[in-house]
């Protein structure tokens, strides 16, 4: 790990993965951390996504894909039943991923295109001077460095710690946050797609 980079990325996940890749592509350094030890593990996400705007960012590659979604039922928790098809949600509805494998290959992406990966490395700290971020203190295995960017993204998650500590307010609203189980099942019989 250098000291000095164009482009500093805190988190490794898709989005801290995309942006990584986009400018190692344009020629810049790029550093992308991640405090966990893998990337994709644990899924910290769910693994729906349209396809339309799938397409925008990639050609999906078919590993990516557990499963085309042509339609959904959404069931509300005083039993309301609504059934989500391709007219009421445009002609694509979208995709289930395998979370892991598509993490993991947009993290790979970014190292073939320049981008260095540094695993089990956590800001700690953003370096600001005279108001703007100018790096971060990144924890490894014990050690802080100090890191200094022209740019430094954060991209830890949708109310980024590193953001707050920069003094950018990431708290969401309670009225826009929707909040949902997850569960994996087997042995049912319903639609696949």
């Amino acid at each position: 790990m250098k000291r000095e980079y164009d482009v500093l990325v805190v988190g490794g996940g898709p989005g801290g993965a995309f942006a990584a890749k986009t400018f190692a592509e344009k020629g810049y350094s790029v550093l992308l951390t991640e405090k966990r030890p893998a990337i994709g593990a644990p899924v910290r996400c769910a693994e729906g996504v349209g396809k339309a705007l799938m397409h925008e960012f990639f050609r999906p590659e078919d590993h990516w894909i557990a499963a085309e979604i042509e339609k959904a039922n959404i069931i509300a928790p005083d039993g309301f039943k609504m059934e989500l098809e391709p007219e009421k949600a445009g002609a694509e509805v979208g995709y289930v991923l395998h979370r892991k494998i598509f993490d993991r290959d947009l993290v790979w992406m970014a190292a073939g295109a320049g981008a260095e990966i540094q695993v089990k490395t956590r800001a700690v700290s953003p370096i600001m001077e005279d108001g703007a971020v100018k790096g971060a203190l990144l924890n490894q295995g014990g050690a802080v460095h100090e890191v200094r960017a022209s740019l430094t993204i954060a991209a830890d998650g949708v109310e980024s710690k590193f953001s707050r500590w920069c003094g950018v307010d990431t708290t969401v609203p309670l009225r826009e946050i929707e909040t949902c189980a997850q569960y994996l099942m087997t042995g049912i019989d319903i639609d696949p797609h």
